[in-house]
């Protein structure tokens, strides 16, 4: 195997980039490599000392034996074990072989519908195959099976998303702008860097007074972030739902759009102002209306006849695949 590493030209990842536009190779360079690892140097006081304790005692004793934890298994067990995977050769069962292909035939269908910068050739499909070997190798197995084969799925689907994905753009649009301007300005005002609904506009898009309407701002988040509160709330609707606890009139499928913004709102800690949550709680209910127009992950099982959003009743369409 090959393993290749790259830093960045300025000396420094720039997160606020994409994998491609840090790394500065050709696609054609790129579709060589199984998968990418991004590794960042995060300043943490508790691991940097966590590190040094560690680096000091190895020079201080020439071994572990003196550190704080200790391993579970010596370095020559280690050693064993992997003299013994590598010499395994595993072989395809019928339920992978048929995954490979499934897999392989969706990674394409995927590239023409949001081409991007990595391009999806056969080699792809070997990669998963080579991945789906190491997996059985790690666990011993003789047998590649369909769970290897959807690890290396999951592994090659992440490394392509941080090649591929710059921000996400959230347009302030619809109804749910004018619902979520009416409660700023029942607060005493709009909240600061947000955008504000122009005068009401004509067929040409001119304002009432004859001057043309300002079109509404977009708000760009990282891939990473929508991908995380999407995931979470596909996640959260499907096993309330699996569960039976919904949240809809009468007790019908499906959870009301408010409730799952609030469950996700408690889930995150850092949120530790009113004024932090306020501007999630807009971000997260936007994410939403994305996943609904444009994503078509989630769909609507009924409109509020209040006309409020939050009343609005969601689920997650059947066919979708997180």
């Amino acid at each position: 195997s090959l393993r290749a590493f790259w830093d960045s030209p300025p000396g420094r990842y720039d997160p606020s980039k994409t994998l491609k536009q840090n790394l500065n190779l050709t696609p054609a360079i790129m579709s060589r490599f199984d998968l990418f690892f991004v590794v960042i140097d995060h300043k943490d006081p508790v691991a940097d000392r966590a590190i040094a304790n560690h680096i000091v005692s190895l020079h201080q004793y020439g071994s572990m034996a003196n550190t704080e934890i200790q391993p579970e298994f010596t370095t020559s067990e280690l050693q064993r074990y992997i003299r013994y995977a590598r010499a395994l050769k595993p072989a395809l069962s019928d339920e992978a072989s048929k995954l490979l292909v499934q897999f392989y035939a969706q990674l394409r269908r995927s590239e023409q519908s949001a081409p991007g910068a990595y391009h999806v050739t056969v080699r792809q499909l070997e990669a998963l195959i080579r991945l789906g070997e190491a997996r059985a190798r790690a666990e011993l197995e003789l047998t590649i099976t369909s769970e290897h084969v959807r690890e290396a799925k999951r592994l090659l689907k992440e490394s392509i998303t941080h090649v591929n994905y710059d921000n996400v753009d959230i347009v302030e649009t619809d109804d749910l702008e004018d619902e979520m301007e009416e409660v700023d300005r029942e607060r005493g005002g709009v909240a600061a860097g947000e955008a504000v609904e122009p005068p009401a506009a004509d067929v040409m898009g001119m304002a009432g007074d004859g001057v043309a309407a300002e079109p509404r701002k977009v708000k760009s988040i990282s891939y990473d972030k929508y991908s995380n509160v999407s995931k979470s709330i596909v996640l959260y609707i499907r096993s309330q739902e699996e569960d039976g606890e919904t949240s809809a009139p009468g007790g019908g499928h499906g959870l009301r759009q408010g409730d799952v913004v609030e469950w996700y709102l408690n889930q995150q800690d850092e949120l530790d102002s009113i004024e932090k949550l306020d501007e999630e709680r807009r971000l997260v209910k936007r994410i939403i209306q994305r996943m609904i127009k444009v994503d078509n992950n989630l769909m609507l099982v009924k409109e509020p006849e209040s006309g409020r959003v939050d009343d609005r009743v969601l689920t997650v369409r059947q066919d979708y695949v997180v």
